[in-house]
Protein backbone atom coordinates (compact mmCIF):
# COMPACT_ATOMS: atom_id res chain seq x y z
CA UNK A 1 0.00 0.00 0.00
CA UNK A 2 1.29 3.23 -1.18
CA UNK A 3 -0.56 5.57 1.51
CA UNK A 4 -4.29 6.85 1.65
CA UNK A 5 -5.21 9.63 -0.97
CA UNK A 6 -8.05 11.84 -1.03
CA UNK A 7 -9.49 13.52 -4.43
CA UNK A 8 -11.41 16.52 -2.97
CA UNK A 9 -13.28 17.36 -5.98
CA UNK A 10 -16.89 19.37 -7.04
CA UNK A 11 -17.91 17.12 -9.67
CA UNK A 12 -21.15 15.26 -8.98
CA UNK A 13 -21.83 11.67 -9.13
CA UNK A 14 -23.21 10.18 -10.92
CA UNK A 15 -22.87 12.06 -13.55
CA UNK A 16 -22.72 11.37 -17.48
CA UNK A 17 -20.45 14.91 -17.37
CA UNK A 18 -17.03 14.30 -18.39
CA UNK A 19 -15.24 15.47 -15.30
CA UNK A 20 -17.14 13.03 -13.27
CA UNK A 21 -16.34 10.03 -15.20
CA UNK A 22 -12.95 11.45 -15.31
CA UNK A 23 -12.95 11.45 -11.83
CA UNK A 24 -14.17 7.48 -10.69
CA UNK A 25 -11.54 6.52 -13.66
CA UNK A 26 -8.45 7.86 -12.08
CA UNK A 27 -9.49 7.45 -8.10
CA UNK A 28 -10.12 3.74 -9.81
CA UNK A 29 -6.50 3.98 -11.29
CA UNK A 30 -4.94 5.42 -8.42
CA UNK A 31 -6.40 2.02 -6.43
CA UNK A 32 -4.56 -0.19 -8.65
CA UNK A 33 -1.10 1.77 -8.09
CA UNK A 34 -1.82 1.06 -4.52
CA UNK A 35 -3.37 4.04 -2.82
CA UNK A 36 -6.20 3.51 -0.64
CA UNK A 37 -8.55 6.21 -2.29
CA UNK A 38 -11.33 8.22 -0.95
CA UNK A 39 -13.27 10.88 -3.43
CA UNK A 40 -14.74 14.25 -1.79
CA UNK A 41 -17.76 14.58 -4.55
CA UNK A 42 -21.25 16.16 -4.82
CA UNK A 43 -24.64 14.64 -5.31
CA UNK A 44 -28.14 15.49 -6.30
CA UNK A 45 -30.92 14.69 -3.98
CA UNK A 46 -32.15 12.43 -6.29
CA UNK A 47 -29.21 10.29 -6.88
CA UNK A 48 -28.03 10.01 -3.21
CA UNK A 49 -28.76 6.31 -3.14
CA UNK A 50 -27.61 5.32 -6.45
CA UNK A 51 -24.45 2.64 -6.54
CA UNK A 52 -21.83 4.76 -8.48
CA UNK A 53 -19.59 1.94 -9.00
CA UNK A 54 -22.40 0.20 -11.06
CA UNK A 55 -23.73 3.30 -12.68
CA UNK A 56 -19.57 3.99 -14.03
CA UNK A 57 -19.20 0.08 -14.69
CA UNK A 58 -16.07 -0.27 -12.29
CA UNK A 59 -15.31 -1.73 -9.59
CA UNK A 60 -15.81 -0.83 -6.06
CA UNK A 61 -11.98 0.00 -5.19
CA UNK A 62 -11.99 2.93 -3.07
CA UNK A 63 -14.49 5.17 -1.01
CA UNK A 64 -16.78 8.33 -1.36
CA UNK A 65 -17.37 11.07 0.40
CA UNK A 66 -20.65 12.51 -1.49
CA UNK A 67 -22.56 16.08 -0.25
CA UNK A 68 -25.95 16.46 -1.64
CA UNK A 69 -25.26 19.75 -3.97
CA UNK A 70 -27.50 21.07 -6.66
CA UNK A 71 -26.97 21.64 -10.58
CA UNK A 72 -27.44 25.66 -10.28
CA UNK A 73 -24.80 28.42 -10.61
CA UNK A 74 -23.02 28.61 -7.34
CA UNK A 75 -23.44 25.03 -6.42
CA UNK A 76 -19.80 24.29 -6.84
CA UNK A 77 -19.11 26.85 -4.78
CA UNK A 78 -21.54 25.59 -2.02
CA UNK A 79 -20.32 22.14 -2.40
CA UNK A 80 -16.62 23.55 -1.66
CA UNK A 81 -18.07 24.97 1.70
CA UNK A 82 -19.66 21.53 2.40
CA UNK A 83 -16.32 19.68 1.84
CA UNK A 84 -14.51 22.60 4.24
CA UNK A 85 -15.24 20.73 8.15
CA UNK A 86 -13.79 17.32 6.24
CA UNK A 87 -10.52 18.80 4.77
CA UNK A 88 -9.84 20.75 7.60
CA UNK A 89 -9.90 17.23 9.76
CA UNK A 90 -7.82 16.27 7.52
CA UNK A 91 -5.27 19.03 6.75
CA UNK A 92 -4.67 18.38 10.94
CA UNK A 93 -4.86 14.71 10.91
CA UNK A 94 -2.08 13.30 12.09
CA UNK A 95 -2.08 10.67 9.83
CA UNK A 96 0.02 10.61 6.51
CA UNK A 97 -2.70 11.51 4.06
CA UNK A 98 -1.59 12.48 0.03
CA UNK A 99 -3.96 14.64 -1.91
CA UNK A 100 -4.63 15.20 -5.03
CA UNK A 101 -7.15 16.89 -7.24
CA UNK A 102 -8.67 19.84 -9.57
CA UNK A 103 -10.15 22.13 -7.25
CA UNK A 104 -7.07 24.86 -6.57
CA UNK A 105 -8.78 26.64 -3.79
CA UNK A 106 -9.10 23.11 -1.82
CA UNK A 107 -5.69 22.39 -2.35
CA UNK A 108 -4.38 25.58 -1.44
CA UNK A 109 -6.13 25.32 2.12
CA UNK A 110 -4.08 22.36 2.23
CA UNK A 111 -1.21 23.14 1.17
CA UNK A 112 -1.18 26.50 3.52
CA UNK A 113 -1.89 23.63 6.34
CA UNK A 114 1.02 21.73 5.70
CA UNK A 115 0.22 18.66 3.48
CA UNK A 116 1.37 17.58 0.43
CA UNK A 117 -0.38 18.09 -2.67
CA UNK A 118 -0.52 17.24 -6.61
CA UNK A 119 -2.72 19.41 -8.66
CA UNK A 120 -4.27 18.49 -11.95
CA UNK A 121 -4.76 20.97 -14.50
CA UNK A 122 -6.83 21.31 -17.35
CA UNK A 123 -6.68 25.13 -18.44
CA UNK A 124 -4.96 28.62 -16.86
CA UNK A 125 -7.06 30.14 -14.57
CA UNK A 126 -6.82 33.75 -15.85
CA UNK A 127 -8.98 35.74 -12.79
CA UNK A 128 -10.47 35.62 -9.98
CA UNK A 129 -9.93 33.74 -6.90
CA UNK A 130 -9.28 30.29 -9.13
CA UNK A 131 -6.39 32.31 -10.13
CA UNK A 132 -5.19 34.19 -7.26
CA UNK A 133 -4.60 30.23 -5.49
CA UNK A 134 -3.48 28.65 -8.18
CA UNK A 135 -0.87 31.18 -7.79
CA UNK A 136 -0.08 31.04 -4.25
CA UNK A 137 0.09 27.06 -4.88
CA UNK A 138 2.44 27.60 -7.22
CA UNK A 139 4.69 29.88 -5.28
CA UNK A 140 4.30 27.58 -2.24
CA UNK A 141 6.10 24.98 -0.15
CA UNK A 142 4.01 22.04 -0.63
CA UNK A 143 3.02 21.61 -4.50
CA UNK A 144 5.07 18.44 -5.49
CA UNK A 145 3.66 18.40 -8.83
CA UNK A 146 1.38 19.88 -11.24
CA UNK A 147 -0.13 17.64 -14.00
CA UNK A 148 -1.13 19.12 -17.04
CA UNK A 149 -3.52 17.04 -19.28
CA UNK A 150 -1.58 18.23 -22.34
CA UNK A 151 1.78 19.01 -23.55
CA UNK A 152 0.43 22.25 -25.43
CA UNK A 153 -1.32 23.38 -21.19
CA UNK A 154 2.19 22.72 -19.89
CA UNK A 155 3.99 25.09 -22.45
CA UNK A 156 1.02 27.63 -21.80
CA UNK A 157 2.05 26.96 -18.21
CA UNK A 158 5.68 27.96 -18.66
CA UNK A 159 5.32 30.93 -20.90
CA UNK A 160 2.73 32.46 -18.02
Amino acid sequence: MRGKLVYPSTALVPSAQANSVQIMRMCNALCRFGFDVTLLAGTTPGNRHVNVFEYYGIENTFSIVRRVSGCHRGSTFLLSLRNYPTLKRLAKSREDIFFYGRVVLALYVLARAGRQVVYETHDIARKGPRSWAERKLIEGQNLRKIVFISNELKRAYLEK
